[in-house]
């Protein structure tokens, strides 16, 4: 598995589309070729395509009823409509309403799991090491799996592995799908970079020369460093990508870090 969080280990973006033939080039440099162009986008479009899948095991954060919450053994309940009251469980203090916890529309039960990023699809979800139907839970905000009519595990036994009772695991994917736009970019850079590796005139991208005389006649090159310093590569279809798609040279996809917010294990 590759992990989307390693920035230059680059997954998901499939096959180019190139828009002519390169049959007559070698099939091993093409395919080393493809693996710098894809870096190479990757990069310069901020990290922001490519659906790379894990596996996480998450920890529940939801509503908890009377017959789960500690205070029901306790005697203490709340009517519906009550001002929120706090109550002290496993060193944490809670605002506690309605008899249960809420989101910001109900007073029922919400039993989800807050993924780790904006989730592209949920490719299965185990408990107790079998595999749920996809009726059994939905996803919210992209981010949120919601169980329905049910609750997710109190406990994930992190001890075992998911294939195991005890146990509940997420297997996602996360990153955008590559548009058209960038496979056609992805297949114009391979076949340049294949073309350079091989020595091959018809290869087009910037070189180091800058200035050529022959018979009289004085031909001028763009400089790749004003070019690579900009944040193209010198491809039209390429750089009309890169520019679409990162038009303000970010150097990686925006995101949030909190302390609070991790409610997952990534296994795989």
């Amino acid at each position: 598995m590759t992990s989307p969080y390693n920035t230059m280990t680059p997954c998901g973006w499939g096959n180019p589309i190139f828009t002519c033939d390169i049959s007559t080039l070698n099939p091993a440099v093409t395919g080393v070729a493809k693996i710098a162009a894809t870096e190479i986008l990757n990069a310069r479009t901020g990290y922001q395509f490519g659906p790379c899948q894990m596996t996480i095991r998450p920890c529940r954060k939801d509503c908890y009823d009377m017959d789960v919450w500690p205070y029901g053994s306790t005697g203490l309940y709340w009517q519906w409509g009550m001002w929120p009251r706090p109550f002290w469980y496993n060193g944490v203090w809670y605002n506690l309403t309605c008899g249960q916890c809420t989101t910001g529309c109900s007073c029922s039960v919400i039993s989800e799991a807050l993924l780790p990023a904006p989730v592209n699809q949920i490719v299965q979800v185990k408990v107790d090491g079998a595999v749920l139907p996809t009726t059994a839970y939905r996803l919210d905000d992209y981010r949120k799996l919601v169980r329905l009519g049910g609750m997710w595990p109190i406990c994930n036994d992190l001890s075992k592995a998911d294939t195991e009772v005890g146990t509940w695991s997420v297997t996602l994917t996360i990153g955008m799908d590559v548009p058209q736009l960038g496979l056609i970019a992805l297949g114009e850079l391979t076949e340049q970079i294949s073309r350079l590796l091989c020595a091959d005139e018809a290869c087009v991208l910037p070189k180091p020369t800058q200035q050529i005389i022959r018979q009289g006649v004085t031909m001028n090159f763009l400089d790749p460093t004003e070019i690579f310093a900009n944040g193209q590569i010198g491809l039209y279809l390429t750089d009309m990508f890169i520019s679409a798609m990162n038009p303000n040279h970010l150097q990686s996809r925006s995101g949030v870090y909190s302390p609070d917010s991790e409610w997952y294990r990534i296994t795989s």
